[in-house]
């Protein structure tokens, strides 16, 4: 009888541990949850390798800044990142790159995506369509980063994209204009693989998200952007064919190029 009783007291006490651990591990998930996704002060920022395949400069640095309510993504390159060099007198020459050629900026609750390139002053892209329609493939799961992934595919600006997230995070965010999961993006790149990302580090900070002073530029629709950016680059050949030599004949065909966002 008294065995029975120490077996009925042993397995009391391995219930309460079991439970206490779980409580334990169910507050600090929530602790993570919320210091990443649900606290206005508390920033999350992922660094990755970016690559889009059909510019001359190819490889990219990224950041993705996030919180509960705004997210902005910036890149450049990382062929012009700050350079010296020196020519054949000996002479140094320093050439500093623009800090950042391209933002994006989301806000969580309107779903408005804001754009600026740093090649056209005053104005930016105003992005209103920015609904993505994901599919999720079941049977699929790798671990990036240390963190449990799925995968998602969707069509997002005219090209196919295959997305890895994890609900370790549970933010909606993602690099570009990829959003809209319940994880967070880790990884993704178009069905040509000419457009990819992929996470390099993951840290926190409580400094502010910068929100691209939306007040001071004119926003317009990608298709009034296009245009404006294909005036400045006529007007910046014109300027370059003025300056050659008047006996020479300088034609010039000026066009964008294939974009990230093709549709």
């Amino acid at each position: 009888m008294i065995c029975v009783n120490k077996v009925l007291n042993l397995k009391k006490y391995i219930y309460c541990k079991i439970s206490l651990t779980s409580v334990l591990y169910f507050l600090s998930s929530l602790l993570f949850v919320n210091n990443c996704t649900g606290q206005n002060k508390t920033v999350m920022i992922l660094d990755y390798d970016m690559n889009l395949d059909f510019q001359i400069y190819s490889e990219y640095k990224a950041r993705l800044v996030f919180n509960n309510k705004a997210s902005l993504f910036t890149y450049k390159s990382k062929q012009l990142l700050d350079q010296e060099s020196k020519d054949d007198f000996g002479n140094l020459s320093i050439v500093i790159s623009d800090p950042v050629k391209y933002a994006v900026y989301t806000e969580q609750e309107s779903k408005k995506i804001y754009e600026i390139q740093s090649n056209v002053k005053n104005y930016g892209k105003l992005d209103l369509d920015s609904y993505v329609e994901w599919e999720y493939v079941k049977d699929t799961a790798k671990t990036i980063a240390n963190f449990k992934c799925n995968l998602a595919v969707a069509k997002v600006k005219g090209r196919l994209y295959y997305a890895w997230y994890t609900l370790e995070i549970p933010s909606k965010v993602g690099p570009w204009k990829l959003h809209g999961l319940p994880g967070l993006i880790l990884q993704a790149h178009d069905s040509n693989n000419k457009v990819s990302f992929n996470i390099t580090k993951i840290s926190r900070s409580k400094e502010k998200i910068p929100s691209i002073f939306i007040d001071k530029y004119k926003w317009v629709s990608r298709k009034e952007f296009d245009k404006i950016q294909l005036k400045k680059l006529e007007e910046l050949m014109k300027r370059i064919s003025v300056k050659g030599s008047r006996k020479d004949k300088v034609t010039y065909e000026v066009n964008l190029g294939e974009q990230i966002e093709i549709k």
